[in-house]
């Protein structure tokens, strides 16, 4: 016999975005209820403990607006979802770290 477990999120349970350094693993939360208006991402391009490029490549290219765009995304579709006038539910369906192994 086979089983299977999955795990949901409601847009709602989504509180923040953490970056975590590659190089040295420090991690950082920006909470989204901190942020009444647009994050400043620009502080992001290095990581604030070892100093190595975060979100800017070598040729310029920045992954700020798609981490911008990400969070405000998130916040308007909990907007819209929060009145339940919609006739659904909407939740994401979150990896599994490690399948579970039944004998």
């Amino acid at each position: 016999m086979t089983s299977e477990t999955k795990k949901f999120i409601e847009p709602k349970d989504i509180i923040g975005i953490r970056l975590e350094c590659t190089h040295c693993k420090a991690a950082l939360l920006l909470p989204f209820s901190g942020f009444a208006g647009l994050l400043d991402l620009e502080r992001l391009r290095i990581c604030p403990h070892c100093q190595r490029t975060w979100t800017q490549l070598p040729d310029g290219a920045t992954a700020e607006t798609a981490i911008l765009q990400c969070v405000e995304k998130v916040r308007s579709l909990n907007t819209l979802l929060e009145n339940g006038r919609y006739g659904f539910g909407l939740t994401l369906e979150i990896k599994d770290d490690e399948p579970e192994k039944q004998s």
